[in-house]
């Protein structure tokens, strides 16, 4: 085990002892993790005093909706045991919770594996405008970022977001994306694509670094709202 992990793996209890003053009003959470990976491995949630639950995300689409102890930060990773029989919990990634009684939480992953931890944000799932039909952007990099959707120009600041609501520039329900990262003073497309606008579903658009590549990229995926 390298010292980077020896150092997250700690005792179940006393990682309780942390969070269990932390409790609040239960809240739902919905997951999304990506880039899309291979392992299996299970990743969990602590999700209170003497509880934790696997959480099972997926890159394609976000988990339904779980109930869970509100917490002041999120903390996944894989519990077990150690040599003399007492529960650890090897943390691969934690974030602050937003405060919202319906939170939407993102997995960045940092490697290959899932032991290889995660960055994490959590945000509002019922983030004011954020409607259907529109496009709510991250910028997950310490880069400045431009981009075009549909008929819509605009840029966000390292570790900023924007609300966007377009038209679509093919047809009334398709646009074309293009997005771009600020690097040396000068502006390069990191990604172009289409993308259909649609009257029961919002965008959730992440510009981020992808660890495996180490190229700047861009997830989107599609949220349907009743």
């Amino acid at each position: 085990m390298t010292k980077f992990r020896s150092l997250l793996l700690l005792s179940f209890y006393s990682c309780l002892g942390l969070l269990s003053a932390q409790e609040g009003p239960s809240i739902t959470g919905k997951f999304l993790v990506f880039p899309k990976t291979s392992d299996q491995t299970p990743i969990s949630l602590i999700a209170g005093e003497g509880a934790f639950e696997e959480i099972n995300p997926t890159s394609g689409r976000f988990t339904k909706p779980i109930k869970m102890i509100g917490m002041k930060e999120w903390v996944v990773g894989k519990p077990g045991v150690d040599a003399e029989g007492k529960p650890t919990f090897e943390v691969w990634g934690r974030c602050a919770s937003s405060g919202a009684k319906h939170q939407s939480i993102i997995l960045f992953r940092k490697g290959e594996t899932n032991a290889d931890g995660f960055s994490m944000l959590a945000f509002d799932d019922n983030e004011s405008g954020f409607g259907k039909g529109k496009f709510l952007v991250f910028n997950v990099t310490n880069k400045d970022v431009g981009a075009q959707i549909g008929d819509k120009r605009f840029q966000i600041k390292p570790a900023g977001k924007a609300i966007v609501e377009a038209k679509g520039d093919i047809d009334k329900g398709l646009c074309s994306s293009t997005f771009a990262v600020k690097l040396d003073g000068e502006w390069k497309g990191i990604f172009s694509s289409n993308w259909p606008l649609s009257d029961n579903a919002r965008a959730l658009i992440f510009v981020y670094g992808d660890a495996k590549t180490k190229k700047y990229t861009v997830h989107a995926v599609r949220d349907f709202i009743n």
